[in-house]
């Protein structure tokens, strides 16, 4: 799927699917940076994630470490994510079985594909 061949819309959840697949490596990248940005070293240097659902696993991960919900690191990558504090805060009132930081894991992964999606589309 070239940048030319791009859908309209950009991914809206972790599905796995080719533009998921292919949007992942910049994404992985935009993490990275984010992250850093808001004073949390990643450790994502040199990992590869296969899929998205290791790469929510590994952020979720680092999220109960270094930015659980409600701390300053928490809000902070919100910001930086351009995510509504209300949004993750509806994420975290849902009950899904899912944990708190696996929620916010996903949210903040859709929004880097999504970002990564706009960059290959009209970058």
């Amino acid at each position: 799927m070239a940048d030319g061949s791009l859908p309209e819309k950009p991914p809206s959840s972790l599905d796995s699917s080719d533009l998921v697949q292919l949007l992942l490596p910049s994404a992985v990248s935009i993490l990275e940076n984010d992250f850093r940005t808001c004073g949390i070293d990643p450790g994502m240097e040199g990992k590869l994630f296969p899929s998205v659902f290791g790469l929510r696993d590994f952020i979720s991960t680092l999220m109960e470490k270094q930015a659980a919900p409600g701390s300053e690191a928490f809000f902070r990558l919100l910001y930086r994510n351009d995510l509504p504090e209300k949004k993750a805060m509806d994420a975290l009132a849902a009950e899904n079985g899912q944990r708190d930081s696996e929620k916010i894991a996903e949210l903040i992964i859709i929004r880097a594909l999504q970002r990564a999606f706009y960059r290959m589309k009209y970058g």
